[in-house]
């Protein structure tokens, strides 16, 4: 279900070849939470009608100062447990149950077919993925490098016990290698419908079957690092995830300190969470991607805006991103 191809900014691929599929990423939740960059509503009343407007039927946030913090928190949470080498082991995983005729490949990392095989598991659909050990390219050494193409269904057993996994992306990619000048980069793309059952495993965040189109990059230069994220997690039970129901982070920018950047208490970019169908969004004064520069006072905090009036401002806790010795080495 799952076929990840390279397509890293600045790094090419260890094969030398070009991606055969676009690189879909969500630049943004503005489409989703109908807020601009600036925080404002992208929509505005005519002139001529906003004298009669009713201030009344203007919406209050449903979430009180307290309950905003623990949904932005949590809203972090998912992204720092978006583990994005999960699908690809567990693909490996899948795959070593397969037998020389389930499924049926069409060269060596492809395969396409409905079938069972010898050891129980059923495959159905496709798959196209290549994964490389310790690889010498262009300079650069690839610790490990997966990229998959897929829409499969691999499935264990036929009772309330069976287990499932649900792989489809059209562009997913994982790669973690050190440059030439001994800088170590972590790249990832998951793009696609991830997901897992199984009641006698831990599943972590697949267990959850989101929706993912996520950018994720990270660096140790020399005990300097930084965290990047973009993209969107959509498709969650709000059951499940203390009531949130998706997350769109935009250019979030983590850098530790020691890195010439403004600011390195909070991030750069801005953060939307859904809860209840409403979306809230927090703007971070933290380093711009591109400038380094920050944006306002330095303090942890973010200025949260709800159908485009400031709310006030939120602190979250960051170490799941700023725990600089465990994430993402």
């Amino acid at each position: 279900m799952l076929f990840l191809l390279l397509a890293c900014a600045g790094s090419p691929d260890p094969d030398g070849t070009e991606p055969t599929t676009d690189t879909a990423t969500s630049d943004s939740g503005d489409s989703d939470s109908g807020i601009s960059d600036s925080g404002t509503s992208d929509s505005a009343a005519p002139e001529d009608t906003a004298p009669y407007l009713d201030d009344d039927a203007i919406n209050e946030p449903g979430l009180s100062p307290d309950e905003q913090l623990r949904a932005v928190e949590k809203a972090l949470s998912l992204l720092a447990g978006a583990d994005p080498l999960m699908p690809f082991d567990l693909y490996v995983a899948a795959m070593d149950s397969a037998d020389d005729a389930c499924p049926a490949f069409q060269d060596e990392a492809t395969w396409f077919d409905s079938c069972t095989a010898d050891s129980g598991v059923t495959y159905d659909g496709y798959a196209q993925h290549v994964r490389y050990i310790d690889l010498e390219d262009s300079g650069n050494l690839y610790h490990q490098y997966d990229a998959i193409i897929a829409d499969a269904v691999f499935t264990v057993g036929d009772s309330a016990d069976s287990a499932e996994v649900v792989l489809r992306t059209d562009n997913s990619y994982y790669a973690d290698f050190t440059d030439s000048g001994g800088a170590r980069y972590q790249q990832t793309l998951l793009d696609g419908e991830f997901g897992w059952t199984d009641p006698t495993a831990d599943t972590g965040w697949l267990g959850l079957a989101p929706r993912l189109s996520l950018d994720q990059q990270a660096a140790n230069l020399d005990e300097l690092f930084f965290v990047y994220i973009n993209g969107a997690i959509t498709g969650l039970d709000d059951a499940m995830t203390g009531g949130v129901q998706a997350v769109v982070a935009e250019y979030l920018y983590f850098v530790s300190p020691g890195l010439d950047a403004d600011c390195t208490d909070e991030p750069g970019g801005a953060l939307s969470v859904l809860v209840d169908d409403d979306w809230y969004l927090v703007v971070f004064h933290g380093p711009d991607v591109e400038t380094m520069a920050g944006s306002g006072a330095c303090d942890g905090c973010g200025d949260v805006w709800f159908e485009g009036t400031l709310q006030g401002t939120t602190c979250p806790d960051f170490t799941d991103f700023t725990d600089w010795e465990v994430r993402p080495w």
